[in-house]
């Protein structure tokens, strides 16, 4: 079967692997040891999707810098044990490159704890390219990560698509002209992707995969 994009952009966290529990685990590490506080899930899970510095901010604009440095340090050390693969991921990546599809990630995560989940999965060989957070002068949901993406692939907006678990990939995505769908998988709410412009929100991979692959060009 032939896919029926030139290109497909995947957000990293949350959508391509499951680091629910180790980015819970990181910021209770940071909030407690920085700043002697802890918050329920729905509130560290909030700003998913935006740089680390921006959602720290939120707790303490004057101390964001060190707590995102104590999140980093914490977060890089415990990856390979709290980092876990989605099921049927990896399948769908290899499929859509069989099929010529060009794949990229565009995540707003530094590059050195994005490639420990790239490479730990198996992720990294199907690609080609990844835009990190150190890429570009704006963050998701600025279209400049998107683009950037697009550039290197040199594929036009209209030939790409974009998939996410956060409002923030369906928003960067849209400005930057290119379709966007969210995964129910990762840390937002459905509804919140649908509010933002995503075609559709796909409940599993399986579901993820019929969308991307149904129509022959």
């Amino acid at each position: 079967m032939t896919a029926r994009y030139m290109a497909v952009l995947f957000d990293l966290d949350g959508t391509l692997i499951d680091t629910r529990e180790l980015i819970l685990a990181s910021f209770r590490y940071a909030l407690n040891r920085v700043l002697g506080r802890d918050y329920p899930d729905e509130v560290l899970l909030a700003g998913q999707g935006t740089p680390l510095i921006d959602q720290m901010r939120r707790f303490d604009p004057a101390r964001a810098e060190e707590l995102a440095r104590v999140y980093t340090e914490f977060n890089l050390r415990e990856h390979d044990a709290l980092a876990r693969e989605f099921p049927g991921v990896r399948e769908l990546l290899r499929d859509l490159y069989a099929d010529g599809v060009r794949l990229a990630v565009v995540t707003s995560k530094r590059r050195e704890g994005a490639l420990l989940g790239l490479r730990r999965f198996g992720i990294a060989p199907y690609l080609a390219t990844a835009v990190f957070m150190e890429d570009t002068r704006e963050h998701k949901p600025s279209p400049e990560p998107v683009r950037e993406a697009l550039r290197r692939l040199g594929c036009p907006p209209a030939r790409a698509v974009m998939v996410g678990d956060s409002p923030y990939d369906v928003q960067s995505a849209r400005a930057a002209g290119v379709e966007a769908l969210g995964v129910a998988w990762g840390s937002h709410p459905p509804g919140r992707l649908r509010e933002a412009g995503a075609t559709v929100v796909a409940q599993d991979v399986e579901e993820l995969r019929s969308y991307l692959r149904k129509k022959v060009e």
